[in-house]
């Protein structure tokens, strides 16, 4: 869930350069690159030796750093200085009416959240490269979402170890990542008060600017998995656990909508209550996802199963 706020309005300049590579635009190659992705999401968190170059997940965890500034240089080169388009560049689809819709009620419903005024020029500056704050704000979407809402997102009260371990292990990675300690958030995860701040003064707060290509990845994302309507995924976020009135999004819900997130919330509800659930849902976690990623991408001809 996390992801679909960090992909929307966190990084700019991570989102654009990655959506100029061309494989976001289509559903068949998003959902190649979301299981090559979740694959080795799941090595690097089970590697104990992540602080080891020679390590898969710390090797991993460098070729998305260089990855990441490659693409940046070459579009910066092609853009005279700012972002310009990449080679591969592949324009993005029209949205459709519906799509058009859930952008409009997003902005409504965030109109009102006042931001201080340089971070609303860092959030639409897209000049040079990838910068401190867009690391720093990839890091907030995937760590610190979990140390300011863990019961919203399924964790018991009765996991302090659990979280602890979970935001150690992003601090090792945004080390590796290259962002500096002072911004680096996971390493200061007790600080609620700033923590609030980043959510409300650039996440919350950048919505507002969420434009139409930002919304080619969820998009493109809801088509991929249908039975979770993207609407429904995105109000959750923002309502469910952010606690963010969004009126204007529940307008674009459905009844089957509506029925998604009341089990969504549910799940969350059960997962933070019971630890008993909670270790069934990791257990499946552990077991049953890496092997059904690693069909998916032995259908693609990425990986030998028995390999």
């Amino acid at each position: 869930m996390s992801g679909i706020g960090f992909f929307l309005v966190d990084t700019p300049r991570i989102r654009d350069v990655m959506l100029r590579s061309g494989s976001y635009h289509d559903a068949s190659k998003l959902f190649k690159v979301l299981a090559r992705g979740f694959r080795h999401y799941y090595e690097f968190f089970q590697d104990e030796s992540l602080l080891d170059p020679d390590s898969k997940g710390h090797q991993f965890v460098s070729k998305v750093r260089d990855r990441h500034f490659q693409m940046s240089e070459q579009s910066v080169r092609a853009g005279g200085g700012r972002l310009g388009p990449l080679p591969s560049t592949v324009p993005p689809p029209p949205l459709s009416s519906r799509a058009e819709k859930l952008l409009t009620a997003m902005r409504e419903d965030t109109s009102g959240i006042m931001e201080p005024p340089n971070v609303t020029s860092i959030l639409l500056d897209k000049t040079g490269g990838i910068t401190q704050f867009d690391l720093t704000t990839v890091l907030f979407s995937f760590c610190n979402i979990l140390t300011l809402f863990p019961r919203e997102i399924g964790v018991g009260g009765d996991d302090a170890k659990g979280i602890a371990g979970y935001v150690h292990l992003w601090a090792v990675i945004g080390s590796i990542m290259g962002v500096q300690d002072r911004f680096n958030v996971a390493l200061h995860s007790t600080d609620t008060v700033s923590q609030q701040k980043i959510l409300h003064d650039i996440t919350l707060a950048g919505i507002k600017y969420t434009d139409e290509g930002a919304m080619t990845i969820p998009v493109t994302t809801g088509s991929i998995f249908p039975l979770v309507p993207m609407n429904s995924a995105i109000y959750f976020l923002l309502h469910g656990v952010f606690g963010l009135e969004s009126a204007q999004l529940h307008q674009t819900l459905s009844w089957y909508g509506r029925f998604v997130v009341k089990v969504i919330s549910g799940l969350m509800r059960m997962m933070a209550w019971s630890r008993c659930f909670r270790g069934v849902v990791n257990w499946l976690a552990r077991t049953v996802v890496p092997l059904a990623l690693k069909l998916v991408l032995c259908l693609y001809g990425e990986i030998e199963f028995f390999n």
